[in-house]
């Protein structure tokens, strides 16, 4: 195994797969919450979730805004939005945002 394939599997396996595990946990728990649909297959949202931001991330055809993100999730949030209960006849009102303090980070 050359230097190149060691650092692509340190890298899949320390920063991808962390982050995968913790969008599946997110995801889980919006199941649990019923915001999320519990028949969804968990990686491939996380895909349809990541792969737009990592195109633009690694090609870098266009930057990644705020706005571009908000506007992903509104496009992916309704493939993963359980279906209504009441409230939003359409299902796909987005849970409340948990926006990061930026002073505690």
């Amino acid at each position: 195994m050359g230097r190149d394939d060691r650092r692509e599997t340190t890298v899949r396996s320390q920063v991808f797969a962390h982050r995968r595990r913790l969008a599946a946990e997110t995801l889980r728990r919006g199941v649990e919450r019923g915001e999320v649909r519990a028949d969804l297959e968990l990686e491939v949202a996380i895909d349809a979730l990541y792969a737009p931001l990592w195109l633009r991330l690694i090609v870098g055809h266009q930057p990644l805004t705020p706005k571009v993100a908000d506007g992903i999730v509104d496009v992916v949030w309704p493939g993963l939005a359980a279906a209504p209960t009441g409230g939003d006849p359409s299902g796909t009102a987005r849970p409340q945002r948990r926006r990061a303090d930026p002073a505690s980070g």
